[in-house]
């Protein structure tokens, strides 16, 4: 009987050993993934396009520092927030193609409360990760699209007249050319007079002189 108690103590304290060594190598582990989801959330937070996510009842779980500058908000401002998609979300601004891709715009305001135009990608689906049951990615393209909208009301069919170059503008008046790109451009206008106009109309002067 010692024997065998003997040799059941051995057999014991070698699970133990076995069970002891599962134990750091599960601890290494999850140490190693640790540190790969924070070098990986490290990496999302500095990257130059709005990342957030959410969890399944819509609270913000993860967001990053694009995130901040173009809406304004921080952690503690979405505290209360039940679903910050319906921020984000709030007005569909419809198609745009991006890279061959045809992509949705979206209209929020920020926390300043100016408008902002976003193009968003879903990336769940593609690279699902634990805790985020959504994650998507958006592109702001508030800039882009202010300097669009300036440069379409001087593209198409402009009414000139052929005699005195007034230009009809939307309301059938006829006004002069620059106050037509001044109203519809950021253009300012200095005046001065050309050359041939200088010889046919004041040829008698001499301006050198």
């Amino acid at each position: 009987m010692p024997e065998d108690t003997a040799v059941l103590n051995q057999k014991i304290k070698a699970l133990e050993a076995q069970l002891q060594e599962a134990r750091d190598q599960c601890r290494t582990l999850e140490d190693e993934m640790r540190h790969t989801r924070d070098r990986f959330a490290a990496a999302l937070r500095a990257l130059p396009v709005i990342i957030f996510a959410t969890d399944a009842d819509g609270s913000l779980v993860f967001f990053n520092h694009e995130f901040e500058r173009v809406t304004g908000y921080t952690a503690v401002d979405l505290l209360d927030e039940t679903d910050v998609s319906d921020l984000l979300f709030h007005k569909d601004a419809g198609v745009c193609i991006v890279k061959d891709l045809e992509c949705r715009k979206w209209q929020f305001t920020d926390k300043g409360g100016s408008p902002k135009v976003v193009v968003w990608s879903n990336i769940s689906e593609t690279v699902p990760l634990p805790e985020w049951t959504s994650w998507k990615i958006g592109l702001d393209l508030t800039e882009l699209e202010s300097m669009r909208d300036q440069m379409k009301v001087l593209q198409g069919l402009i009414p000139i007249c052929a005699h005195c170059k007034k230009i009809r503008n939307d309301q059938g008046f006829w006004t002069q050319l620059e106050s037509y790109l001044a109203a519809h451009s950021e253009a300012d206008f200095t005046h001065g007079i050309c050359p041939d106009c200088m010889a046919q109309y004041f040829s008698e002067y001499d301006i050198e002189g």
